[in-house]
């Protein structure tokens, strides 16, 4: 039987299903076998686990305090709560009055002596003529304190001479220092030991006592 002649339309008919057909089995080959006959890809590394955190360094506990601070601590909470509370000018006064008499009775039998304190040095620096001030917080907005200048200071002398072995012991502390300290306060006959806010508002939410310091140190 003789063989049938392609049409010259007909070779180009075949030619380019050749074509598609190589180039079907191109594609194939490049997504699977390339993989096959490659080299293996690296597998994406997890990123490196984060190093665990330190362990915060513990905190040293601070020492208890005595009950003459206890009681005076107590004594200003209280009072700033119901001052708060008051209605009226009149009502705050009397809240003052009575706070006074709380913090005497604190500290009478001691006759406003304070031994053992424990506190958080708020402010340590000089004045111009290198006498030393101090201001330690013993509680939330309770702060004991000297004077921080020459003329304010010049009845009470609470000011910290150089050469005074109590500015020695001051020389070695700095602000933020947790503090065991002895003391003395300056009777008023308002609020029972001398405050030095300018307001009455500031006297009871914020109160600053003067002292005379005597001895302090870091606390253990």
């Amino acid at each position: 039987m003789a063989q049938k002649q392609l049409t010259p339309k007909e070779w180009i008919q075949g030619l380019l299903g050749l074509v598609i057909l190589a180039g079907i089995g191109w594609g194939a080959w490049s997504i699977w076998g390339a993989d096959a006959t490659s080299p293996a890809k690296s597998v994406a590394s997890s990123p490196p686990a984060a190093a665990p955190k330190a362990a915060p360094e513990p905190v040293a506990a601070r020492p208890p305090m005595p009950p003459t601070q206890q009681a005076f601590i107590q004594a200003v909470e209280q009072y700033r709560q119901q001052f708060h509370a008051a209605e009226g000018d009149l009502r705050k006064s009397v809240t003052r009055t009575d706070r006074g008499k709380s913090l005497s009775s604190a500290l009478a039998a001691t006759n406003g002596q304070i031994k053992g304190w424990v506190g958080t040095i708020g402010t340590l620096k000089t004045t111009e003529d290198g006498r030393a001030y101090i201001s330690i917080s013993v509680a939330k907005d309770v702060t004991l304190m000297t004077f921080n200048n020459g003329f304010s200071d010049t009845v009470h002398k609470t000011l910290v001479v150089q050469t005074s072995p109590l500015f020695g012991q001051m020389m070695d502390l700095k602000v933020g220092d947790v503090v065991v300290f002895d003391a003395s306060l300056w009777r008023d006959p308002k609020d029972g030991w001398k405050e030095l806010s300018m307001t009455e508002r500031g006297a009871m939410t914020d109160p600053s006592f003067l002292m005379s310091l005597q001895s302090i140190r870091r606390a253990p």
